[in-house]
C-alpha cells in the first residue's frame, strides 16, 4: 500500500506540472499572437513617408519572425498553433515587404536616409574625443543594419516587375555606399583621436603599471608571491596589449616591458630561492650541531623521568623543533624530517644508554662485557682533531690515540709564539685581567659609554660592574667570573689613579721623545701654529659635548707627519718614531692646553742632573766639551741625538741607573732651548694587590705596574698580537675543519642504528663471547688484566643478522673509533696494504682506511666487513695480531711502516657471510682461523635456541608502531607478552596484571594482535634461515635439490614486521609473506621459481600442481647433475 501510495502522488505530482507547462505554453503562444496582431495592424494602417519608416516597420516584422522560432522549444506548445501565426506572419511581411518596395522605387524615396547620413559624416569628422565617437557609430550601424533588413526582404520578395526590385537594391546600394563613407571618416578621426589621446593615456597606463611593479616587488617576499604577482602584472600586461596594441611603437614598449617585469621578478624569485636554501641549509647544520649535542647530554642523563623532561623542556630540543617546523613551513620536508629523525634517535639513544648504564655499567668507570669489565672515557667524552707541539713543529693530532702528521701550513708555523697560548687575551707578557683592564681604559678615552674621568669617580662597586659587563661581552676571551673581573678592576683602579696624576707622562719615554725632536726639527713655525689652534679648538670642544671625532683624524695627521720624518732622521729612534697613533695621540695632548709647553719626567731630569754631576757641573770642562760636541754636529740631527744618548748610556751604565728614561733625556739635551719645556711629578709606578688570578706577573696576589710600560705593553698586546693571534686562530680552525674533512673523522665515530635492541640473546650470548675476545685484545680491567695483547674476532652469519651493528655498539660502549673497511670495495684484487697498489679508488680507499687506523693505534676497533669478497692473501697480513708480537706492516705516504700495536688498546674483527652468493661456501685462510675467535651469529647456539627465536622478536619491535614503546620498557614486559601471544592462556604465570607498565584493554589487545602474526613471521623466517644455512653448507656432489638462496635474517622479520597490520586475517598474512619472498626471490642470479617452490613446501603450503612441478624440477636438476658428473669424469 505505501508503494502504491507513493506512486500515485509522483503520478499526481507528474499531471500537476504537466498540466502547468501547458498553461505556460499556452501562456506565452497567446502573449505572441497578441503583440504580433498589434503589430500587424499598426504596420497595415500606416504609410510611412520615409525609407527610415518603412525600414523600421520591416525591422520590426522580421525580429518577430526571429522570437516566434524561440517558442519552438517550449514544450508543451501547440505547434499547430505556432506554425498558423509563423505563416500569416510572414504572409503580413511579404506585403508589407511589396508596399515597401512600391514606395522605396521611387526617385527620392531615399532623399531623407541620404541627408541623415551625410549628416552623421559631418558629425563624425568633427567628433572631439574618442568617447563622443561611440553613439556616432551606434547611429550609422543603425542605419547600416536597417539596409540590410530591406535589401534581404526585397530580394527575397516575389515580384512582377524585376525593374522594381533592381530599382530599390541600386538606391538602397547607394545609401549603403554613403553609410560606408560614413563610417570611414568616423574610424579615421577615431584613429587620429586615439593617436593623441592614447599617447598620454598609454604614458599614464605605463606610469600605473610602473608603481603596481614597485608595490608588487616589494610585496613579493616569497618565490610563491613573485609567481602570483607577476601572473597579475602580466594580467595588466595583456590588457594593455588589447587596448593599445595596434600602435607599432606602443606594442614596441610593452613587449619590452613585459621583457624588464618577467626578468624583475625572475631574479627576485630566484634570489628568494637562493636564500631560502641557503638559510634551509645553515638551519639544518645547526640542527645537526644540536642534535649533536641533545645526544651527548642526554645519554649522561640518570633516569627515564629526566629523559623525559629534557625532551619535553629543553632549550636545545625546543630549538630543533622549533627549526624543523620552519623547514617544514619553507617547504623542506625532507630535511625536516631528517630533524625529527635525529631527535627520536637522540631520545632512543638515550633510552638506551640509560639501560646500558643499569645493566652493563657501575661506578668505577668500567663496562661489563659477560665475566669481563673493560675501562670506559666518561660518555661526553669525544674523540677529534687537535693541533699540538711536536718535535719543534706543529702536528695534526687525534685525542685518545697515537695518530700524529706534520702541519707544513707556514702561516702556522711562522706564528710559533701562538702555540703555547690558549687565549686570544694572555700571553707570558700580558695577564688576561691588565688586557681587560687597558681596553676598558682605551675605549673610555675614545668616547666610549663612560669617559676616562667618570670610571676614576665611579665608586668600588660600580666599577666591578662596568667591568663585569665588559668581560661577559667578550666571552672569547675566558675571563672567569669573580676572578679575572675582580682582578681587572682593581687593576683599573690603580690605573686610574695613576693616569690622573700622569698626564702626558702616560706615554712612553720613547714615545715623547720622538714627538719633540719632530716638533723641534721635523716641522715649519706656521703648520706648528694651526696644529695648535686645531687641538686646542678639539679640546674646547671636547670639554662641551665629550667625544670630538676630529681630534682623532688630526691625531692620525700628526702621527703621520711625524713617522714620515723621523725614522731618516733620527735613526736612533726607529722603533718608537713607528708607533704613529701613540706620538699623534702625545702631540695632541700636549697642543691642547695652549702654547706647547712639552712635559718632562723626575726620572728623566735626574738622569740629566746626575750625568752633569758625572762631568764635573755646568761649568766644568767636561761638561764645555760635552755641549761643544753638540753644537759642531747642528747639522746632523741622527748625529747629534747619537751623540747625547750615547753618553748618557754610558753615564747610566756607570752609575748603574736604569735606562728607561734615556731616550727622553737624550731628547731634552738635544733640544735644549728650541722647545718649551714643563716639569711633571707625578708618580708612574704603583703596586695592585689581592690579584686572585695565576700569572707570571703575579706573585703573592702582587703585580707591580709602570703606567707608561703598562700602557705601551698592553697597547703593542691589543693592536699587533690579538689581530695576529686571532688570524692564527682562524687559520688554525680552517685548517682543522679542512684535515678533519679529509680524514673523514666523523664517519669513525660509532653511531649505533636507533633500530638495535640489546636483547636477551646480545646480553646472554654475544656481548659475552665478544668480551671474552677483546679480554684478549684489549685487556681487561682489574687485577686479572692481560698484558701481552693478541687475538682476532671473526663473526659470520647470513646477512642481515646485525654482525656490523653489534661490533659498532661495542665500540661506542668502549669509546673506541670505529673504522669499518668495506670488503666488496677491496675486492679480490687487492691483496696489499698499499694504496699505491690497489686495483682501483675505491680499493685504495679502504686500504687507506686500514692504514689510517693502525696509524691510530689506540682507542681503534678495525672492522673488516663481508670478508667473503677479499683476497685471502690482504686477510693473511692481519695474522700477526693473532700473535703476541702484534705487529703489522703497512704503508704510509709511500713509505713502508711497522706498526707496532704491543700494549695499545686496539682491536681488530672480521664479518662475513660464510655462504657466497654463488651458494658455495668460504673459506677463512687457515693460519687466521687458527688464531682468532670464530663465532657463526646466524645459527643458534647449543641449548640457545629459544633466544634465537625471540631475538627475531625483539629486533622487530622497532619496525612497527604498535611495538616500538615496547624497546624500551621492561625487558620482563616483553617475555609476557609473548607467552601471552603464543597462546589463549599464555602459560602458567602469564596474566596481564603482570605486567609492570600500564595498558589499557584495547592497547593490549592491540599489542597481542601485532605480536601473533609477527610470531608466525618468525616462524617462516626462521625455518627459511635453517633451510638456507643446511642448503649452503651442502656439497654440491650430494645435492638432490637446486641450492636454497633464500635468506631468512633478522632483516626480513624486520621487513614483514612493518608491514603488518592488527587487523589482517590469517590469509591476508601469507599473502604478505608470499610477496615479500617473491620480491626476493627476483634478485637471485637464478633457480626464483625452484626457491619459491622450495619456500612453499617449507611453509607447508604446496598445492597440488606446485608439488608436480617442483618434483619436475628436482628430476630436472639430478639429470643436469649426473650429465655434469659424467662429463667431467670423461675429459679427465
Amino acid at each position: 500500500m505505501e508503494s502504491i501510495r507513493a506512486t500515485a502522488a509522483r503520478v499526481t505530482e507528474e499531471f500537476r506540472r504537466v498540466a502547468e507547462l501547458r498553461h505556460k505554453a499556452a501562456e506565452t503562444l497567446g502573449e505572441a499572437t497578441a503583440r504580433i496582431t498589434t503589430l500587424v495592424r499598426r504596420v497595415r494602417g500606416e504609410q510611412p513617408g520615409t525609407a527610415d519608416g518603412w525600414v523600421r516597420a520591416l525591422m520590426e516584422l522580421r525580429q518577430e519572425q526571429g522570437r516566434l522560432e524561440t517558442l519552438r522549444d517550449i514544450r508543451y506548445l501547440d505547434l499547430e498553433q505556432l506554425d498558423a501565426l509563423a505563416a500569416g506572419l510572414n504572409d503580413d511581411l511579404a506585403a508589407a515587404g511589396r508596399r515597401a518596395a512600391a514606395f522605396l522605387s521611387g526617385e527620392d524615396a531615399f532623399a531623407a536616409t541620404h541627408q541623415a547620413v551625410a549628416t552623421l559624416t559631418g558629425e563624425a569628422a568633427a567628433v572631439a574625443t574618442v568617447a563622443d565617437a561611440t553613439p556616432v557609430a551606434e547611429r550609422i550601424d543603425e542605419h547600416a543594419d536597417g539596409l540590410r533588413v530591406v535589401t534581404d526582404i526585397i530580394a527575397t520578395l516575389d515580384l512582377a516587375d524585376a525593374t522594381v526590385r533592381t530599382s530599390v537594391l541600386s538606391r538602397a546600394g547607394e545609401v549603403l555606399g554613403a553609410v560606408n563613407q560614413a563610417r570611414a571618416t568616423l574610424d579615421a578621426r577615431r584613429r587620429e583621436l586615439r593617436g593623441s589621446e592614447g599617447r598620454a593615456e598609454f604614458a599614464a597606463e605605463l606610469a600605473l603599471l610602473g608603481q603596481a611593479v614597485a608595490g608588487a616587488l616589494a610585496a613579493a617576499t616569497t618565490p610563491e608571491e613573485c609567481d602570483e604577482q607577476l601572473g597579475r602584472l602580466l594580467s595588466r600586461i595583456e590588457d594593455l596589449e588589447a587596448r593599445f596594441g595596434d600602435v607599432d611603437a606602443h606594442e614596441e614598449r610593452i613587449a619590452t616591458q613585459r621583457e624588464e617585469i618577467h626578468q624583475a621578478f625572475s631574479a627576485r624569485r630566484q634570489t628568494q630561492l637562493d636564500e631560502r636554501a641557503r638559510r634551509a641549509r645553515r638551519l639544518a647544520e645547526s640542527a645537526r650541531r644540536l642534535i649533536s649535542t641533545v645526544t651527548r647530554r642526554a645519554r649522561s642523563l640518570g633516569s627515564a623521568d629526566e629523559v623525559a623532561t629534557f625532551f619535553a623542556s629543553d632549550p636545545l630540543v625546543s630549538k630543533v623543533q622549533a627549526t624543523a617546523d620552519e623547514l617544514r613551513a619553507t617547504g623542506d620536508p625532507a630535511r625536516a624530517g631528517e630533524l625529527d629523525g635525529g631527535l627520536t634517535a637522540a631520545r632512543e639513544e638515550a633510552a638506551r644508554a640509560l639501560r646500558d648504564r643499569a645493566d652493563l655499567y657501575d661506578g668505577t668507570g668500567t663496562i661489563r662485557l659477560g665475566r669481563h669489565r673493560f675501562t670506559v672515557p666518561p660518555p661526553n667524552q669525544r674523540t677529534d682533531l687537535t693541533l699540538v707541539p711536536h718535535d719543534g713543529a706543529l702536528a695534526f693530532a687525534i685525542t685518545g690515540t697515537d695518530y700524529l702528521a706534520a702541519v707544513t701550513d707556514p702561516a702556522l708555523t711562522r706564528h710559533r709564539e701562538f702555540w703555547e697560548q690558549p687565549l686570544i687575551s694572555e700571553s707570558p707578557e700580558v695577564y688576561r685581567s691588565e688586557h681587560l683592564a687597558a681596553a676598558l681604559l682605551e675605549a673610555a678615552e675614545e668616547g666610549g659609554a663612560a669617559s676616562w674621568e667618570a670610571l676614576f669617580r665611579a665608586d668600588e662597586a660600580a666599577l666591578l660592574a662596568e667591568v663585569g659587563r665588559a668581560a661577559a661581552s667578550r666571552y672569547d676571551e675566558g675571563y672567569d667570573r669573580g676572578v679575572h673581573d675582580h682582578d681587572a678592576a682593581r687593576i683599573l683602579t690603580v690605573l686610574l689613579r695613576l693616569r690622573a696624576e700622569a698626564g702626558p707622562l702616560r706615554f712612553a719615554p720613547e714615545v715623547r721623545a720622538a714627538a719633540q725632536l719632530f716638533w723641534a726639527y721635523g716641522t715649519e713655525e706656521r703648520v706648528r701654529a694651526l696644529w695648535a689652534t686645531r687641538a686646542q679648538s678639539f679640546a674646547r670642544a671636547r670639554a662641551v659635548f665629550g667625544h670630538v671625532p676630529g681630534a682623532a683624524d688630526l691625531r692620525t695627521e700628526l702621527g703621520a707627519a711625524a713617522v714620515g720624518f723621523l725614522p731618516q732622521a733620527i735613526p736612533g729612534l726607529a722603533a718608537a718614531s713607528r708607533d704613529r697613533e701613540a706620538i699623534g695621540a702625545y702631540l695632541v695632548e700636549e697642543l691642547a692646553d695652549g702654547p706647547p709647553r712639552f712635559t718632562t719626567s723626575a726620572e728623566a731630569r735626574t738622569l740629566i742632573a746626575t750625568f752633569r754631576t758625572a762631568l764635573g757641573g755646568d761649568g766644568s770642562p767636561g761638561a764645555k766639551e760635552f755641549t761643544e760636541d753638540l753644537r759642531a754636529l747642528s747639522g746632523d740631527l741622527a748625529a747629534r741625538y747619537q751623540l747625547a744618548a750615547s753618553w748618557l748610556g754610558g753615564h747610566a751604565e756607570a752609575s748603574g741607573l736604569e735606562r728607561r728614561d734615556l731616550a727622553e733625556a737624550a731628547a731634552i739635551e738635544v733640544c735644549g732651548t728650541a722647545i718649551e719645556r714643563r716639569d711633571i711629578a707625578a708618580p708612574l709606578a704603583a703596586s695592585v694587590d689581592g690579584l686572585l688570578g695565576t700569572h707570571a706577573r703575579v706573585a703573592g696576589g702582587t703585580m707591580p705596574l709602570r703606567l707608561d710600560e703598562f700602557l705601551t705593553r698592553t697597547t703593542e698586546f691589543r693592536r699587533i698580537r690579538v689581530p695576529a693571534y686571532r688570524s692564527y686562530t682562524r687559520k688554525r680552525t680552517e685548517l682543522l675543519a679542512a684535515e678533519r674533512e679529509r680524514l673523514r673523522l666523523d664517519t669513525y665515530q660509532p653511531n649505533v642504528l636507533s633500530s638495535f635492541v640489546r636483547n636477551r640473546l646480545v646480553d646472554e650470548v654475544y656481548l659475552p663471547l665478544v668480551g671474552d675476545n677483546l679480554a684478549r685484545q684489549l685487556g681487561a680491567d682489574g687485577d686479572g688484566r692481560r698484558t701481552g695483547a693478541q687475538g682476532l674476532l671473526l663473526l659470520l652469519s647470513p646477512p642481515g643478522y646485525g654482525k656490523t651493528t653489534l661490533v659498532e655498539y661495542v665500540a661506542s660502549r668502549l669509546g673506541l673509533l670505529f673504522v669499518k673497511v668495506d670488503g666488496p670495495a677491496l675486492g679480490r684484487r687487492t691483496d696489499s696494504l698499499d694504496p699505491a697498489a690497489a686495483p682501483d679508488a675505491a680499493a685504495r680507499r679502504e686500504v687507506e682506511k686500514i692504514n689510517f687506523a693502525l696509524e691510530m693505534g689506540n682507542n681503534v676497533l678495525l672492522h673488516l666487513d663481508d670478508i667473503q669478497h677479499t683476497a685471502p692473501e690482504l686477510l693473511q697480513k692481519f695474522i700477526p695480531l693473532g700473535d703476541a708480537q702484534r705487529r703489522v706492516e703497512g704503508v704510509r705516504d709511500g713509505q713502508a711502516r711497522t706498526y707496532d700495536l704491543r700494549g695499545k688498546r686496539f682491536a681488530v674483527c672480521m664479518a662475513g657471510n660464510p655462504y657466497t652468493e654463488s651458494g658455495a661456501r668460504f673459506r677463512v685462510p687457515d693460519m687466521l682461523a687458527n688464531r682468532a675467535d670464530v663465532w657463526n651469529l646466524g645459527d643458534a647456539l647449543s641449548g640457545k635456541e629459544e633466544l634465537f627465536a625471540l631475538s627475531h622478536i625483539e629486533n622487530a619491535l622497532t619496525s612497527h608502531p604498535v611495538l616500538a614503546p615496547l624497546a624500551s620498557r621492561d625487558r620482563e614486559d616483553i617475555d609476557l607478552l609473548v607467552r601471552l601471544a603464543q597462546s589463549d592462556d599464555g602459560g602458567e604465570g602469564a596474566r596481564p596484571d603482570r605486567l609492570t607498565h600500564p595498558y589499557s584493554p584495547a592497547e593490549l589487545d592491540e599489542i597481542l594482535s601485532v605480536l601473533r602474526k609477527l610470531l608466525h613471521i618468525q616462524k617462516t623466517v626462521l625455518a627459511v634461515n635453517r633451510a638456507y644455512i643446511a642448503s649452503a653448507a651442502q656439497a654440491d656432489a650430494s645435492r638432490t635439490e637446486p641450492p636454497f638462496r633464500l635468506q631468512g635474517s633478522y632483516r626480513d622479520t624486520n621487513k614483514l614486521a612493518a608491514r603488518i597490520v592488527p587487523a589482517m586475517n590469517d590469509a591476508e598474512l601469507e599473502a604478505l609473506i608470499d610477496d615479500h619472498y617473491r620480491a626476493e626471490a627476483q634478485t637471485l642470479t637464478g633457480d626464483a621459481e625452484a626457491n619459491l617452490l622450495k619456500l612453499a613446501q617449507l611453509r607447508g603450503r604446496l598445492t597440488t600442481r606446485q608439488a608436480a612441478r617442483w618434483n619436475e624440477v628436482k628430476q630436472g636438476y639430478s639429470r643436469r647433475r649426473t650429465v655434469d658428473t659424467t662429463t667431467n669424469t670423461t675429459e679427465s
